[in-house]
């Protein structure tokens, strides 16, 4: 796997970590890509360093790497983490790292490369829809209490909140109250990469105001989303 290791932080991931699970501040650090027997440093002058890095998608991410490696490297990392998602899950560790946020960020990558991978790939509102409701089903078969009423309830309001009324500053909860720190990790990786796919395809497709968002989610009913987040028809704070 390629492993970043960020020079003065402590955090080692591996490629496939979507950024928006990146703290801000590894905007400013320098940086090393290994990869078998090949090691490449970067450092703050290299014009395509971490700031463009920090906010591509997995797609994106893999442009960006295409200069630094072959495609057949890549897509032989891409196969091996999509085939073997858990074994080959990222390994965070680090001298500095001592505090809980390093092993939340390790479940969370490793949720994001089981469940949520499909997501970034999204190319219409339509298609992130029928990806959620996919990764949904597949934590639910892990995870079988995200259909538990407090747990739909709280996921209902991430949609809700992010998605359809897009409070400004809105931030995905850490918990859901699932029954392990794995199937928190599950529901938020799978939401948050949602939101981050699903608000910019909305906006280019017209799909601007609270009103088109909830017919928009609830236009496909094959998607049982309704399962997990409610059957949002009767929303109450859009008919107030």
């Amino acid at each position: 796997m390629i492993k970043v290791g960020h020079v003065g932080f402590p955090e080692s991931a591996d490629l496939w970590i979507p950024p928006y699970f990146r703290p801000p501040d590894l905007m400013d650090r320098r940086y090393t890509i290994t990869h078998r027997d090949r090691t490449i440093r970067c450092d703050e002058a290299d014009t395509r360093g971490i700031a463009p890095f920090a906010r591509l998608y997995p797609a994106g991410i893999k442009q960006f790497f295409l200069e630094k490696l072959t495609a057949g490297e890549l897509e032989e990392i891409e196969s091996t983490a999509i085939s073997e998602g858990e074994s080959n899950a990222p390994s965070i560790s680090s001298e500095e790292a001592t505090e809980p946020y390093t092993s939340s960020l390790k479940l969370e990558a490793q949720a994001a490369i089981k469940y949520a991978r499909k997501l970034p790939k999204a190319t219409s509102l339509q298609s992130s829809l029928v990806a959620l409701s996919r990764a949904m089903n597949l934590v639910f078969d892990d995870h079988g209490e995200i259909t538990d009423t407090e747990i739909r309830e709280q996921m209902f309001d991430v949609i809700f909140q992010g998605f359809i009324h897009q409070t400004p500053s809105y931030v995905v909860p850490e918990t859901f109250d699932a029954d392990s720190p794995e199937g928190d990790a599950a529901i938020r990786a799978v939401l948050t990469a949602f939101l981050k796919v699903a608000i910019p395809l909305a906006a280019r497709e017209g799909v601007d105001t609270p009103e088109t968002r909830l017919d928009a989610f609830n236009s496909d009913s094959s998607l049982e989303l309704d399962e997990f987040f409610g059957w949002m028809e009767h929303l109450k704070p859009l008919k107030d």
